[in-house]
């Protein structure tokens, strides 16, 4: 009777699609990197005394950006 009602059970979850892992043909996509936009470029033209502590954050957020895009490793090529 323990044998049938086990097997009642496995027959069960296979017929829902309660599959092991090591059956399952499904592949997962690559994963995708999104692109980061860099902040504007600070120009010297744009620089004023009425704008300039904005001018100051946004120069440093561009060195920042400049500094985390040197840091990122490289994809090596031929791997996906």
């Amino acid at each position: 009777m323990n044998r049938i009602g086990l097997l009642m059970l496995l027959l069960g979850l296979l017929s829902v699609g309660c599959l092991p892992r090591f059956l399952r043909t499904e592949t997962r996509p690559p994963q995708v990197q999104m692109a980061i936009e860099p902040p504007p470029t600070v120009t010297e033209d744009a620089v004023n005394e009425q704008n300039a502590d904005e001018c100051a954050s946004a120069l440093r957020d561009e060195l920042e950006f400049d500094m985390n895009k040197a840091k990122a490793p490289k994809a090596a090529p031929g791997k996906k």
